[in-house]
């Protein structure tokens, strides 16, 4: 279909045709992207359970996300501990992307002044950590923008409150940390932000 489409973009040269082709290269996309997000949902590969530390993964994905236009306006704080998990860091990277692209969208668009830096679009913290021998990871954004109807859902396959969202990046998230026999939890308020906890196993 996108190929097809792609040759109609050629042939129509700035035709009317040519915008139709155009919206159907761009659908295919997102249904191609769709697709594959579902596909891994419902068949994760296992995790390559190695010791990994916890900080130096957070600090090479922030690395490659503070190149992204969306973060340009938006703060990042890190309180990065050297901790190791048991742990497949390039699934534990997809985690962090899909946990801070979402963080980053809600401070972008967040109504409330308390708190979010007056100099930025938002405020985010990555935090590192070790609580009673378990490996833990931190995702705080100051939006604290998800309803209390919505906490309990948020992790459901295709509920999304963002606008082109699809609604798979959490359920995502989820997935590869249970595959890793770990456990993530969320709060959320307008005083206190919101935080998503993730719990991995420690190394023996």
């Amino acid at each position: 279909m996108r190929g097809s489409a792609q040759m109609l973009m050629a042939d129509a040269g700035g035709a009317p045709g040519e915008r139709l082709a155009r919206l159907i290269v761009r659908e295919s996309d997102r249904l191609a992207e769709l697709v594959e997000g579902y596909l891994k949902l419902a068949r994760p590969p296992p995790p390559n359970l190695v010791a990994t530390r916890l900080d130096l993964v957070v600090r090479e994905t922030l690395e490659v996300l503070r190149a992204d236009p969306s973060f340009a306006s938006v703060e990042v704080t890190e309180v990065l501990l050297p901790v190791d998990a048991l742990a497949d860091a390039a699934q534990l990277r997809q985690v962090l992307i899909n946990l801070l692209r979402n963080a980053a969208h809600a401070v972008r668009g967040s109504p409330v002044p308390s708190l979010t830096h007056a100099s930025s679009g938002g405020w985010l913290r990555v935090r590192t950590a070790s609580e009673s021998g378990v490996p833990q990871l931190e995702v705080w954004d100051s939006a604290g923008s998800i309803a209390a109807d919505d906490v309990g859902r948020i992790f459901e396959p295709f509920f999304s409150k963002a606008k082109g969202g699809s609604g798979l990046g959490l359920s995502t998230v989820q997935a590869i940390v249970q595959a890793h026999g770990g456990s993530i939890t969320v709060t959320s308020s307008p005083e206190a932000g919101t935080a998503f906890v993730v719990k991995l196993k420690p190394v023996a």
